[in-house]
């Protein structure tokens, strides 16, 4: 298992990069993402979260649990 830190890209301003992370880091680093955008007063936020290819059975993993806590904002 890999850092974390050296996968998690910022590419541009207000996108954040999480795929290749393992959940409970993207989800970390999610979290981190929204404080900062609300702190600059953002209104836009990307979420990078791929589609799935890495994961068991190709299953998408980290899309369904940023959509499910970005509900909260």
């Amino acid at each position: 298992r890999k850092p974390a830190r050296r996968y998690f890209k910022k590419c541009r301003p207000n996108t954040v990069d999480l795929h290749r992370l393992y959940v409970p880091e993207a989800l970390s680093y999610f979290e981190k993402a929204v404080k900062e955008a609300q702190e600059h007063r953002e209104s836009l936020l990307r979420v990078i979260v791929g589609k799935g290819n890495h994961s068991d059975g190709n299953i998408p993993k980290i899309k369904p649990a940023i959509q499910g806590r970005g509900k909260r904002y």
